[in-house]
């Protein structure tokens, strides 16, 4: 049995599948965007003169848009961002690569694992957008692109396999600790027996 309910990517909430077009191109079957915040963005309508995207509502075609000088659709998120925001590709029409700097290295990690982007946005939506281990969401920022840096995908160093996704923090936890359970659960134990409980001892 299918899943019942799928990750808006734009409104960032989780709703049934019937809230969702049918889109046969992707792994699941339906859209990434439901299909109110699709109405949402195609009744988006400005002035090319503020720099924003322009789009035209066609409810045949969707390929009908418009987008202002000096900004482009990414190919998977649909996020209409700055030119800035795409790596350079001579190979491009445009001289931009397809996919924003963020879908792009979603994308070049997926493949290293063998994975999907469709395959790490249904782990993020199942996870709730948040670290696997410690339940919060990455804060961290990437120095060269500076964007807010996406969730690390997680594997087993022996089988390859995908485990989940967790925060740069807890991946590298793991990575010290060379994924060894008797190693972690010793540190464990030290915390413990060492009256440790996560509170900082007031001076004095």
């Amino acid at each position: 049995m299918g899943r019942l309910t799928k990750y808006c990517y734009y409104c960032k909430d989780r709703k049934s599948v019937a809230s969702f077009a049918r889109d046969k191109s992707r792994a699941d079957g339906f859209n990434s965007v439901c299909r109110l915040c699709a109405r949402k963005k195609d009744r988006v309508l400005v002035e090319k003169s503020t720099g924003v995207a322009v789009r035209i509502n066609n409810k045949r075609d969707y390929k009908h848009e418009v987008v202002a000088v000096g900004y482009k659709e990414c190919g998977h998120c649909h996020a209409v961002k700055p030119r800035l925001e795409f790596w350079s590709n001579k190979r491009a029409k445009d001289g931009k690569y397809p996919l924003c700097k963020v879908c792009a290295k979603i994308e070049r990690r997926a493949n290293c694992f063998g994975i999907t982007v469709a395959d790490v946005e249904a782990m993020h939506a199942d996870q709730g957008g948040v670290c696997a281990i410690c339940g919060c969401p990455e804060t961290a920022v990437d120095k060269r692109s500076e964007t807010k840096r996406t969730l690390s995908i997680d594997h087993c160093h022996e089988t390859g396999g995908v485990r989940g996704l967790l925060c740069g923090k807890c991946n590298t936890g793991l990575g010290m600790f060379r994924d060894n359970i008797d190693l972690m659960a010793s540190a464990i134990s030290y915390l413990i027996n060492s009256g440790y409980k996560g509170e900082k001892k007031s001076a004095g």
